[in-house]
């Protein structure tokens, strides 16, 4: 009975031991490992998902095809909706080039002095865009182009003094002016609606991401 006991007692202290020295190990395992990654927030990830999406527009890229074609960040399938959207801020865009009709008791060459400066800002936004790849100044550029040019073909022609003959020279000159300045507009034009293309698809991608989360 004697030797019973002691074998029961050894057994049970081997026992005891090898059980602690598990769970003491699985103890210090569990305490040394590395904690899981605390997951974005939606607000987080949905701001992540469209920074990707949103890609400048550079002068490298400009002469991409219509708003239709999927060109912006390399989509193939735009959803109707999205090239519709595109669409009306285009023509959002167009409207700002507008201007106010003249004043005909205002001097003709005070028309051509703010026409000159249209096409000052104008170039200097497009050297801008050039220079930084900044899509405001591409859109401001075509704007003021669009201004200098809406003046000379279509308001100051109305002006009383337009075919006086002391303002030959001045017609002439702007009128060229004008040319010049349709030709960049067209230059710019395709960079213009793939810029309206990628800010409408990025929103909608944006969107999108905020009904998954």
């Amino acid at each position: 009975p004697h030797i019973s006991s002691c074998l029961y007692t050894n057994f049970f202290i081997i026992f005891y031991i090898h059980y602690s020295l598990h769970y003491t190990c699985l103890f210090f395992f569990l305490m040394i490992r590395r904690p899981p990654r605390s997951p974005l927030s939606s607000s987080s990830a949905a701001s992540d998902v469209y920074k990707r999406q949103h890609q400048p527009i550079s002068p490298k890229t400009a002469h991409c095809g219509s708003m239709a074609d999927g060109a912006a960040d390399g989509a193939t399938d735009v959803p109707p909706e999205v090239v519709q959207a595109s669409t009306d801020m285009f023509a959002s865009i167009q409207t700002q080039g507008d201007v106010k009709p003249i004043e005909k008791h205002v001097r003709l060459i005070r028309y051509y002095e703010i026409t000159t400066d249209l096409g000052k800002q104008g170039s200097a936004h497009e050297a801008a865009w050039r220079a930084k790849n900044n899509p405001d100044d591409l859109v401001k550029a075509y704007i003021y182009m669009m201004r200098a040019v809406q003046y000379v073909l279509s308001e100051i022609p109305k002006h009383p003094q337009y075919d006086a003959p002391d303002m030959a020279m001045e017609k002439k000159i702007f009128r060229k002016q004008a040319a010049t300045t349709l030709g960049k507009m067209e230059e710019l034009k395709p960079a213009v609606k793939r810029y309206c293309l990628s800010t409408c698809l990025a929103s909608y991608r944006y969107k999108l991401s905020l009904i998954h989360i």
